[in-house]
């Protein structure tokens, strides 16, 4: 905020918000502060810095509601709007993959939040006789620190009790490795009991790779008012009934891949029409402008 107030007076400062700090606490392991004070110090930060921006952007529906409600009660607040990331089109192998192997992406320092407990409950509760040969899939976990993934693949082998094969990979912004788990996976699973949007479903969406996201997430409220609402997977609730309805949407998506990996190519052609960087760039290039005429209007 000092460059926009000293260096740059009079600069149009926006404030995005990319997730709800103070709901994502509750599914984190907070050994030292109580939860609810690192909580509420959270929305109470992003509270501040957004009621002193010139203008708020949520990225994707439902930050963009999150985002106007905490404004609510600041007598001159500025405008906020919501964008949707541009969908990022990249080819994929035109063959289905022999050997499957469903794919989870994400940071694992949070893996409730993540919902890989969710994730590991499901697949291990699958008649896996209907497949090919009868061989369970393979769960495969991007994002865990090196010195973790050991504990972690057991911990996930326990709760899908022994009948999943699980690889933990570990944490990387390399991009070419992750375009090779896209490429190498039959399903996504994003059973995340919170997420803002949700990237790591719009890659594997942009890819037209099979994709099912929690209907706790950004990108799920997008697909549902796109009436979407076959990708989508209850989540909230207990966890064992939790896990019951993501076993039951993979079931019906990874026991017809060919069918699935249809679904996936014409999802990706109907989201690509409106989620553009261009278009994301545009709109808010017309909110900025629009924040400018008014502040000339009132000579500030």
């Amino acid at each position: 905020m000092s460059l926009c107030d000293d260096a740059f007076r009079g600069a149009v400062r926006v404030h995005f918000v990319h997730t709800v700090g103070e709901e994502i606490e509750w599914f984190k392991n907070r050994a030292l502060e109580p939860i609810s004070t690192v909580a509420e110090a959270r929305d109470w930060t992003e509270r501040q810095l957004a009621r002193s921006a010139s203008l708020v952007v949520g990225v994707g529906p439902l930050l963009r509601r999150k985002a106007a409600t905490m404004l609510r009660g600041v007598q001159v607040a500025p405008d906020v709007i919501g964008i949707l990331p541009g969908l990022g089109i990249r080819d994929r192998p035109s063959n289905i993959p022999d050997d499957r192997q469903v794919l989870v992406l994400g940071r694992t320092e949070d893996r409730y939040l993540k919902g890989l407990d969710l994730a590991a409950r499901a697949l291990g509760t699958l008649d896996y006789g209907a497949l090919d040969h009868g061989r369970p899939p393979t769960l495969v976990v991007r994002g865990s620190p090196a010195a973790e993934a050991a504990a972690l693949r057991d911990e996930l082998i326990e709760l899908a009790d022994h009948r999943l094969d699980v690889l933990v990979r570990d944490y990387t912004a390399d991009q070419e490795l992750l375009e090779a788990d896209l490429a190498r996976a039959s399903l996504l699973l994003m059973p995340s009991r919170h997420e803002g949007f949700g990237l790591v479903a719009l890659e594997a969406i942009g890819a037209a790779i099979p994709v099912l996201v929690s209907d706790t997430s950004g990108i799920a409220e997008h697909l549902r008012n796109e009436a979407q609402t076959r990708f989508v997977v209850p989540t909230r609730g207990r966890p064992d009934d939790a896990a019951a309805a993501w076993s039951r949407a993979i079931d019906r998506t990874l026991f017809d891949l060919d069918a699935a990996f249809a679904r996936a190519l014409d999802l990706r052609d109907a989201l690509a029409i409106g989620m553009t960087w261009q278009r994301a760039a545009d709109d808010l290039l017309t909110a900025i402008d629009s924040v400018r005429l008014i502040r000339r209007r009132d000579g500030t």
